[in-house]
């Protein structure tokens, strides 16, 4: 291959005009079809000296525009196979930068590395490139799309907006109209040659229409009335464009994408941004990803103000009481009385002293007394332990005996610690009237 290197032997010979030899060839004498050694030649070298940039040769220049010549402006991915040495992407963009941009010529470029730099790109361009992934084939049927209705390959959708738009205008049409020679205004009709009307009849009848009409006149009112239909019809054609372009400017066709992005969100986050679609057909689709942005970033800061405000009222001043506040709240919230109509939660809490001292005698190994009734007093529901602090640290017994004494495991341990260090500074006789 030969269509690039820097010299080459042409055949001078009347009969093979277009045989070329590199020089290899041409110092063994190689012969080919009618081509003989001991023919004239001459010696030819490419012209790969930039002119207009430093990274263009003279060479590729000519075969660019012997390129766009042939293969018409736009088409440059047969451009760059014509070349041979440059992508779609950088013809596209020399075309544009220096062909119609300003032109500057003046750059000094060493030959040796400019070659070089060639032979690299060259080289980096024959190398075999990976196949990109199998996609699948484009297709418009619309139940192969999983926003339903939608073409992809058109880009249009089963059900378009103001659907039925058209149905104003498909009966319509127009007549020659009223005004210039008896002729009228408007001679062209939805085909370009009125209703019916051949151009050639117009220009050679024009006498003849005056003394037989052949076409029917239109009235100016019916006229006016047909043309406002038309704007009617553009108009809904313009709310048509402006709902696609919403559409796809924001990836609304994406249909998993969005809701997999909803779903990684927090729910009061998606009812913002619910609330707030309303004004997305007023904004680009980067304005209003920063509108909603900065309201989830003020609705985070007012829900953060409120939670300092209530520790300040609590005398809370650290986050180790904050983070104790937070979970005996949560535990708070979570405590529901079973069992109990709701007339003995009332008699629970007004004889809340007597539940109280029946708990302690039951805890010192007393049985808690029966009231008049027969009933026995109502016992506090176990306290859920799942989610909190240290629970690890607990065998099984020991998380049974908090849940139910509705302690913390933490002041647990600190209690246990202490009856411990107690017992042994006792040597072993630590009386339960004394831990008590």
């Amino acid at each position: 291959d030969i269509t690039h290197s820097t010299v080459r032997f042409k055949c001078a010979d009347e009969a093979c005009r277009d045989v070329d030899l590199c020089p290899s060839c041409f110092c063994e004498g190689k012969e080919g079809q009618r081509h003989k050694a001991w023919h004239d030649y001459r010696v030819e070298e490419y012209l790969s000296t930039p002119i207009f940039s430093p990274d263009w040769g003279a060479d590729e220049e000519l075969l660019l525009i012997s390129g766009l010549i042939t293969f018409g402006l736009g088409n440059w991915l047969e451009v760059a196979g014509y070349i041979g040495t440059r992508t779609k992407e950088e013809c596209e963009k020399h075309y544009y930068e220096v062909f119609l941009g300003p032109m500057n010529a003046e750059f000094s470029v060493d030959a040796d590395e400019w070659q070089a730099r060639k032979k690299a790109r060259i080289e980096e361009m024959r190398k075999p490139q990976t196949l990109p992934p199998p996609t699948g084939p484009l297709v418009s049927a619309p139940t192969n799309h999983e926003v339903a209705g939608f073409m992809p390959g058109r880009l249009e959708f089963e059900h378009e907006v103001e659907n039925e738009a058209e149905m104003a205008v498909k009966d319509l049409e127009f007549g020659l109209g009223v005004g210039v020679n008896g002729l009228g205004r408007g001679e062209e009709g939805p085909n370009g040659n009125g209703k019916g009307v051949s151009p050639t009849k117009v220009d050679k009848g024009k006498e003849k229409a005056k003394e037989e009409p052949l076409f029917e006149v239109e009235d100016e009112d019916e006229l006016d009335v047909k043309l406002a239909l038309l704007e009617i019809y553009f108009s809904k054609l313009d709310k048509r464009e402006e709902a696609k372009e919403i559409i796809f400017d924001r990836g609304l066709t994406e249909h998993k994408r969005i809701q997999a992005a909803e779903r990684r969100r927090p729910r009061e986050e998606r009812d913002l941004i619910h609330r707030y679609k309303v004004f997305a057909k007023l904004q680009t689709a980067e304005d209003f990803e920063v509108l909603t942005e900065g309201l989830i970033v003020e609705q985070n800061l007012r829900k953060r103000i409120a939670e300092l405000q209530e520790y300040r009222r609590m005398g809370i001043t650290t986050a180790a009481e904050a983070e104790v506040y937070d979970q005996a709240k949560i535990t708070r919230a979570g405590y529901k009385p079973i069992g109990l109509a709701p007339r003995e939660r009332v008699e629970a809490i007004i004889s809340g002293a007597r539940t109280n001292a029946g708990q302690n005698r039951f805890l010192h190994g007393t049985p808690p007394p029966h009231d008049k009734s027969g009933r026995d007093t109502p016992k506090v529901a176990p306290l859920n332990l799942a989610n909190s602090q240290s629970l690890d640290l607990l065998t099984e017994g020991e998380q049974a005996l908090c849940s139910s004494l509705r302690i913390l495991p933490k002041p647990y341990l600190a209690m246990k610690e202490l009856y411990l260090r107690e017992n042994e500074r006792r040597h072993g006789h630590l009386k339960r009237r004394e831990a008590r």
